[in-house]
C-alpha cells in the first residue's frame, strides 16, 4: 500500500496527501500503553546507570585531586614515599581522562624540579 503512495522521479518519497488516506493497523490503547511502560523500564536503568556514572567519574576526579595534593605537599621523604607508593598503585583507576593525564603530569614535572625524585644532599 505504501509503495503506491510514494512518487518522485528520482527521490522516493509519500506524498502528504497520500498518506493522509492510508489505513494503518495500531494494536489497542491498553497494548500501546503496555508498550511504553516496557520502554520505560530500561530508560529508567539507562538514566539510573548514567547518573552512577556520573558519580563514580566525580568521586574519581576528587580522589585524583587529593592524591596529587598529597604529592604536592612538602612532607618527610617516609611519608612522601608512601603517597607516591599510593598513586602509582592506583594510576590505572585514578588517570583514565587526557586532563587527568596532564594534571599528573604537571606534578611529576613540579616533583622532579623540587628534586623530589632522587636523594638530596642538605648541604647542596
Amino acid at each position: 500500500m505504501i509503495a503506491k503512495a510514494h512518487g518522485g522521479a528520482g527521490l522516493q518519497h509519500i506524498i502528504k496527501g497520500e498518506l493522509e488516506y492510508l489505513l494503518l493497523s495500531l494494536p489497542p490503547l491498553a497494548g500501546q500503553r503496555g508498550i511504553v511502560a516496557k520502554m520505560d523500564e530500561p530508560m529508567a536503568l539507562r538514566d539510573r546507570l548514567t547518573a552512577a556514572h556520573a558519580e563514580r567519574e566525580s568521586q574519581r576526579d576528587r580522589l585524583a585531586a587529593a592524591s596529587l595534593q598529597r604529592l604536592n605537599q612538602p612532607a618527610d621523604p617516609n611519608a612522601f614515599r608512601d603517597h607516591a607508593r599510593f598513586h602509582l598503585q592506583h594510576l590505572s583507576g585514578v588517570t583514565t581522562r587526557p586532563e587527568q593525564i596532564q594534571q599528573l603530569r604537571e606534578t611529576i614535572l613540579i616533583l622532579a624540579v623540587r628534586g623530589k625524585f632522587v636523594p638530596q644532599d642538605a648541604k647542596d
